[in-house]
C-alpha cells in the first residue's frame, strides 16, 4: 500500500484465489452444458471475478497479485538454486514460498514439504503448508460434490437416464472408477437411481480423509503448541461439517495460546535470500519481497463470520447472555492475537477490526443486559480501534512520504522495512524528520 503500493496485501492466500479460480472456471465448463443461455451468463461472470482478482478492481481493497510472466524467466536459475542447496532449509523455503506467490504451471508446485523433510519441525513451512493442505481440502471436495449433483440435476432436466464422468474428469473419476463399471470409451455411466450410491462413496472417502486432516493438524500443533493456527485450523473444518461443539471447544483452546502466527518475517527473509542469489533487479525484486497474506483473514472469515457470530446470537436467543459474552470476547483475544504478529500495516488494520467485530457484538449485548457501564467501556473501546485505525490507515498514502523515495533507495527503504516491519520503519522516519525540522 505505501512505497507505491510495493506492500501488496491480500485478503486471501493467492492458492485461495487461484483456488476459487479454478472452482469458477469448472462450475461454468459444467453447468454450461444446460443451455448457451447459462453458459454465457456464467462466463460473464467468471470473467468479472478472474479480472477482479487479478487486476484489483475491488473498490475496498486494491488486490495485486505479482503476474507469473514477471518471475517466468527466472524459473530455470530456481531449478538450479533448489539443486545446488538441496540441503538448505532458508534457501527451500524461500522457493516454497515464491512458487506460492508466483503460482507458475505445471510441474512447479509450493513444495513446502522438502523444507519439512530436511527440518521435521520447521514451523514456517509447517504452518504454510498446513494452510495449503486445509485449502486444497476444501476445494477439491466442494468441487467434487458439486460436480455430482450438478451432473445428475441436468440429466434430469433433460429427461436422460444416466450420468457421465470422463477420464479428463480427474478427480470425480477416480473416486468413482472402482465402483462404476466403464464403457470401451473409458467413460464411467452412471444410472440416475444409483447416483445416492456415487454420492455415498464420495462421502464416505470426504470422511477418511477429513479425520486424516484433523489428525496431521493436531500433529503440526504438537511442533508449535502456543500457536493458536491449528486450533482455527480444526475449528474450522468442524463448522464446515456443522459440528458446533467441536468447533467451539477448538476456539476455546485456540484463545488461550500466545500468539497467532504464519511467520511472516522470516517466509520475507527467506524469499529475499533465493531473489539475491538469482539476482532478480531491485525493481521487480519488490513485488515478491513485500507481499503478504492478510493473516487475520482466516479467523475472521471461517471463524467468526456466520460461524461463532452466529453461536453467539443463538446463545442471545436462547437467554443464555452470559455464554455469548464468552463467544463475542473469543473474537476480540483472536483479533489481539493477530495484531502481536502483524508484520506489515494492513495486517495490523485487519486486526484491529476484528478486535472491532467482538466489541460491535458486546455492545449490543449489554445493551439487552442493561449493563450501561459495560456498554459504555465497550463504546470507549471502539473509538480507540476507530482512532488507531485512522492512524495506520494514514501511512496508506503514498504522497505523504515522497521525502523518504528521495532520500534512500529502494533497497534501503526495502531493508528498512524487513528489519523493524513497516510501521515502525515509517514511524522512525515519520520521528526523524520532525527531530530534523526543531
Amino acid at each position: 500500500m505505501i512505497l507505491n503500493n510495493l506492500c501488496i496485501s491480500n485478503e486471501e492466500s493467492n492458492f485461495e484465489s487461484s483456488g476459487r479460480k479454478y472452482h469458477l472456471f469448472k462450475t461454468a465448463k459444467l453447468k454450461g452444458r444446460c443451455s448457451m443461455k447459462k453458459t454465457i451468463i456464467l462466463i460473464g461472470i467468471t470473467l468479472y471475478i478472474l479480472i477482479s482478482i487479478s487486476f484489483g478492481q475491488e473498490a475496498s481493497q486494491p488486490r495485486v497479485i505479482p503476474q507469473y510472466e514477471a518471475f517466468s524467466s527466472f524459473l530455470p536459475q530456481v531449478d538450479v538454486l533448489s539443486k545446488k542447496y538441496s540441503n538448505d532449509i532458508e534457501i527451500q523455503l524461500g522457493i516454497a514460498d515464491l512458487i506460492r506467490i508466483v503460482r507458475p504451471p505445471a510441474p512447479y508446485f509450493p513444495d513446502y514439504q522438502k523444507v519439512i523433510q530436511i527440518d521435521p519441525e520447521n514451523r514456517p513451512a509447517n504452518a504454510l503448508f498446513s494452510k495449503e493442505e486445509y485449502n486444497e481440502f476444501l476445494i477439491s471436495w466442494e468441487f467434487l460434490f458439486e460436480s455430482l449433483e450438478t451432473r445428475e440435476n441436468n440429466a434430469r432436466e433433460y429427461k436422460r437416464e444416466e450420468i457421465f464422468v470422463h477420464k479428463y474428469d480427474e478427480l470425480l473419476y477416480d473416486y468413482l472408477k472402482t465402483e462404476f463399471k466403464t464403457d470401451r470409451w473409458g467413460t464411467i455411466r452412471i444410472k440416475l437411481e444409483d447416483c445416492k450410491k456415487a454420492r455415498d462413496i464420495l462421502k464416505k472417502n470426504f470422511e477418511e480423509q477429513f479425520i486424516s486432516l484433523l489428525d496431521k493438524i493436531a500433529q503440526r500443533q504438537n511442533m508449535d503448541a502456543e500457536n493458536a493456527l491449528y486450533n482455527y485450523q480444526r475449528a474450522a473444518l468442524f463448522f464446515n461439517q456443522d459440528m458446533k461443539q467441536e468447533a467451539l471447544e477448538e476456539i476455546q483452546k485456540g484463545v488461550k495460546k500466545k500468539y497467532f502466527r504464519v511467520y511472516e518475517q522470516e517466509r520475507i527473509k527467506a524469499r529475499m535470500r533465493v531473489l539475491e542469489e538469482i539476482n532478480v533487479p531491485w525493481e521487480q525484486r519488490k513485488s515478491f519481497i513485500l507481499t503478504c497474506d492478510t493473516h487475520v483473514a482466516f479467523p475472521t472469515n471461517y471463524v467468526w463470520k456466520d460461524r461463532l457470530e452466529t453461536a453467539g446470537r443463538n446463545y442471545e436467543v436462547k437467554g443464555q447472555l452470559e455464554k455469548a459474552e464468552e463467544i463475542y470476547k473469543m473474537a476480540i483475544t483472536m483479533g489481539e492475537q493477530c495484531r502481536k504478529d502483524a508484520f506489515f500495516i494492513r495486517q495490523d488494520e485487519r486486526s484491529l477490526y476484528l478486535e472491532k467485530l467482538g466489541y460491535q457484538a458486546l455492545e449490543k449485548l449489554y445493551a439487552k443486559m442493561k449493563k450501561e457501564d459495560k456498554k459504555q467501556g465497550i463504546l470507549d473501546r471502539i473509538k480507540e480501534i476507530d482512532d488507531r485505525t485512522k492512524y495506520l490507515r494514514g501511512f496508506m498514502d503514498p504522497a505523504k512520504y515522497a521525502d523518504w523515495y528521495k532520500k534512500v533507495t529502494l533497497q534501503e527503504a526495502i531493508n528498512q522495512i524487513l528489519e523493524k516491519g513497516e510501521l515502525e520503519a515509517f514511524e522512525e522516519f515519520i520521528n526523524s524528520q520532525s527531530t530534523h525540522e526543531k
